[in-house]
């Protein structure tokens, strides 16, 4: 399972992997690089379906270094609906989330900006 070395704005260190775009984290298909969105700072569902075809019980949403990065509520709804227990957290938390997380279960959507 992927483990989140570092971040810092504009890049997050995976397993000795450096990364400089937004990426997704996930339990069987790993890192999903250069993860990018239809609404740049909202979570759409479609950002999430086009990367993801089989979704995590749990996704933490790493929405920033500054958090300006919006989770929508139809998104969130979306994922409820779809019995995935959402966490957003302004990304270096959400780091941390998911290194202290059951790898197994758990994904990660980041954004490494603001």
């Amino acid at each position: 399972m992927p483990h989140i070395d570092s971040y810092r704005f504009k890049k997050i260190v995976i397993d000795g992997q450096a990364y400089k775009r937004d990426i997704i984290i996930h339990p069987r298909e790993g890192v999903i690089d250069s993860w990018w969105r239809e609404a740049s700072h909202n979570v759409l569902v479609v950002d999430l379906t086009q990367y993801i075809s089989d979704f995590p019980q749990k996704l933490i949403i790493g929405v920033g270094k500054y958090g300006m990065m919006k989770v929508p509520e139809e998104t969130e709804s979306w994922l409820a609906e779809h019995d995935v227990e959402l966490t957003t957290a302004k990304t270096d938390k959400a780091c941390e989330l998911y290194n202290q997380s059951d790898k197994t279960i758990t994904g990660a959507a980041l954004h490494l900006t603001c």
